[in-house]
């Protein structure tokens, strides 16, 4: 968190953490949010050991880890999902950037493939985010939206302890 805020220069209400969003099935969380000058930036953090499977067209991936085998919903699918939920909730704004990072922590032994340029899975490929975010080209209306935006974040950021709960439960039963 306040590593990308320093990063990419950002103010700390720029960053907002553990959003959640509803669907027409519940909710889905967010990790980290950012309201930036180049749009809304959704961030999946993975912080995994062993060494890594991933194939960005499979459902799944693979964790092997102390001799075992672990499957986990491909994290490029679970953010273009947040995405989709995030463009519903935003459909009142057209031409709202929401761009899609997987950020990779940890110390595993990441082997992907065929993962989608921009999906931008960060270390994993090298790829850091300073270099990919100045790329990214500037929104004009930014600043024209950037109050409203927030309040509807805002209202969505670290819920109650009911909503958490509902949250993990139905992530259970699947």
């Amino acid at each position: 968190y306040l590593s990308l805020a320093k990063k990419l220069g950002l103010m700390p209400e720029q960053i907002l953490r553990n959003v959640y969003v509803s669907t027409k099935t519940g909710t889905t969380e967010i990790d980290i949010l950012v309201i930036s000058k180049k749009g809304l930036l959704v961030f999946e953090c993975k912080n995994y050991s062993g060494t890594i499977y991933g194939d960005g067209q499979r459902k799944y991936w693979i964790q092997y880890l102390g001799g075992r085998k672990f499957l986990f919903l491909n994290p490029t699918w679970q953010n273009r999902a947040h995405v989709r939920h995030l463009k519903e909730l935003f459909a009142d704004i057209d031409d709202l950037p929401i761009i899609p990072f997987v950020v990779t922590t940890g110390n595993a032994n990441w082997k992907l493939k065929n993962i989608n340029p921009n999906d931008h899975v960060l270390y994993w490929t090298g790829q850091h985010l300073t270099t990919v975010y100045r790329k990214l080209p500037n929104w004009s209306d930014a600043d024209k939206y950037y109050t409203k935006i927030r309040g509807r974040l805002k209202r969505l950021e670290r819920p109650d302890e009911a909503v958490r709960e509902t949250h993990v439960e139905r992530l259970r039963r699947r």
